[in-house]
């Protein structure tokens, strides 16, 4: 006959007092994007989308159109803050966001629907512009009536 002896460890009592050891979380600095290579790449399409329109060429003002809505959408009123915009840059971006989107819109609904919001996208373009010298060497388009 042979014997066997199984053995069980003995779990260790829990200390009251343990805790997990604490460690200093420092909190993430936010990250800031450059705001003035969005500006410049608004101003280029800006010059494409208003030749596109005087050339008569829809394929390609909804091109620039698409890339202009697409660069002012990805601006962020929290990591693209440039100094000189001060507290209304939420309110210009969310303004210029919408007629960005309202010129995609209007292209496919006629001459009359792009004009109005060709100027209404430009408005928003100087307003940007006339709010901070940070955006002075990002250019001004000059669109001709």
């Amino acid at each position: 006959m042979m014997l066997s002896v199984v053995g069980c460890a003995k779990p260790e009592p829990k200390h009251a007092n343990s805790q997990p050891a604490r460690q200093k979380v420092e909190p993430e600095k936010p990250f800031m994007a450059p705001l003035i290579p969005k500006m410049q790449g608004i101003n280029e399409h800006m010059e494409k989308l208003v030749k596109a329109i005087k050339d008569k060429a829809p394929d390609k003002a909804r091109e620039a159109a698409l890339y202009i809505d697409l660069l002012a959408q990805a601006i962020h009123t929290k990591h693209d803050v440039q100094p000189g915009y001060g507290d209304q840059f939420a309110t210009i971006a969310d303004e210029f966001k919408t007629a960005s989107a309202a010129m995609r819109v209007a292209i496919p609904q006629g001459e009359e629907a792009v004009k109005k919001a060709l100027r209404h996208l430009h408005d928003q373009c100087l307003r940007c512009h006339d709010q901070a010298p940070a955006a002075a060497g990002a250019g001004v388009c000059q669109l001709a009536d």
